[in-house]
């Protein structure tokens, strides 16, 4: 079981990210386990500041995967994100678990961006329930700019 718990301790997190004008794209995240708890304010992230795309997310669980609550840097979750002056896109997020998939406490799955690229794709995949509760929790692809992003969620049964 991975756990990150962000909890009174600031940038609690797995991630990878590009920072200045003449930066690369950012590096891609992968994280394997067999359970995964994300609370906090911990995150999973990848970021370019940055011309190139940030990298790509992907978390594969082998059973239940929680995403909860808030903490000094913001809400606990997996993020890809173009950030402010960037023209590169952020990059995908795909999570994927063999059983359960609960998001709560204003965590989120989220792919954005605030420059000039696209915001990426979100999708997540649950064998089992997935279930959102209390505000500000979320699956969200955005863009501030005139870019786009996507959400995709494949699910057999889920809870709201």
């Amino acid at each position: 079981m991975l756990v990150l718990d962000g909890a009174g301790v600031a940038n609690t997190q797995i991630a990878a990210s590009a920072t200045g004008p003449h930066s690369g794209p950012g590096g891609s995240v992968t994280v394997a386990a067999d359970a995964l708890t994300v609370e906090g304010g911990a995150r999973i992230a990848s970021t370019t500041f940055g011309p190139d795309k940030a990298g790509d997310i992907t978390v594969a669980v082998a059973n239940a995967v929680t995403l909860s609550g808030t903490g000094p840097d913001g809400a606990s979750g997996i993020t890809a994100s173009a950030q402010p002056g960037s023209s590169g896109q952020a990059g995908e997020v795909v999570l994927t678990a063999g059983g359960a998939i609960a998001l709560s406490g204003g965590a989120k799955a989220t792919c954005s961006t605030a420059g000039a690229g696209n915001g990426g794709t979100v999708q997540v995949t649950a064998q089992g329930p997935l279930s959102l509760s209390d505000p500000g929790t979320g699956i969200v692809a955005s863009a501030s700019s005139t870019a786009n992003g996507n959400a995709h969620l494949p699910i057999g049964r889920r809870s709201c």
